[in-house]
């Protein structure tokens, strides 16, 4: 009896540190002030900023002078924002399916037994949405890939203070992309984490179970008597 009410209290103990744990790290989370994903979105703002200003000043050379550019560094260079709008919009498309595959799992985990098939189909659906777009964003980053290297070659014999503002453009476009994907990396590594504090708050509470204890307790009783 005095082992099971230490070992209860130590349980109880556990419990509540995880779930604390567990609840601090998701506050930080649905309030925005996880250290990995500000610094995450920090990132992207300066790259946006980087974009938008070498963005600009490609337009305004084009608008000076693009007569010096081959009809073939041009058909290059479409291709290029054209793949690089697809990627943006793929990255997109995979945000969304991440966010619903987080709230299918949020509901199946409150679900009832009633409910929990339907809602287990739905996060199937949405762990499927997930891999589609997950797929779609690797397609859209090769597509914009060999664009990028077709325009380097295209432009080999032909370097001029257009092609050097375009240079610039790029860069800036693969770091903007690239500070999404390192968001989106954070933004799983957390999901990841948050499991795991839950996860161990389960552990916490199945080890809490004394069943076991009570029946050995009710047979020592027995053999006393």
């Amino acid at each position: 009896e005095a082992t099971m009410s230490s070992t209860e209290k130590v349980n109880a103990l556990s419990i509540a540190e995880g779930e604390k744990t567990y609840n601090d790290y998701k506050s930080n989370l649905d309030n925005g002030l996880n250290s990995s994903l500000l610094q995450s979105q920090q990132a992207i703002d300066s790259a946006m900023a980087t974009l938008v200003s070498a963005q600009k000043n490609f337009n305004d050379e084009v608008k000076l002078n693009n007569q010096g550019l081959s009809n073939t560094i041009l058909t290059a260079m479409k291709s290029v924002d054209t793949a690089y709008n697809s990627a943006e919009s793929a990255e997109l498309s995979a945000d969304q399916a991440d966010d619903a595959v987080d709230k299918a799992q949020s509901r199946l985990d409150g679900a009832s037994d009633t409910t929990r098939q339907s809602l287990q189909d739905a996060k199937d659906s949405a762990d499927n949405a997930q891999e589609s777009a997950n797929l779609s964003v690797s397609q859209a980053w090769d597509s914009y890939n060999n664009a990028v290297k077709s325009y380097q070659a295209a432009k080999q014999s032909e370097e001029n203070t257009l092609t050097g503002y375009y240079d610039s453009l790029i860069t800036a476009q693969t770091s903007y992309l690239n500070a999404l994907d390192n968001y989106n990396a954070a933004s799983a590594t957390a999901q990841q984490t948050l499991k795991t504090y839950q996860l161990k708050v389960q552990e916490a509470k199945a080890s809490a179970d004394s069943s076991v204890n009570e029946l050995k307790l009710a047979d020592l009783k027995r053999q006393l008597q």
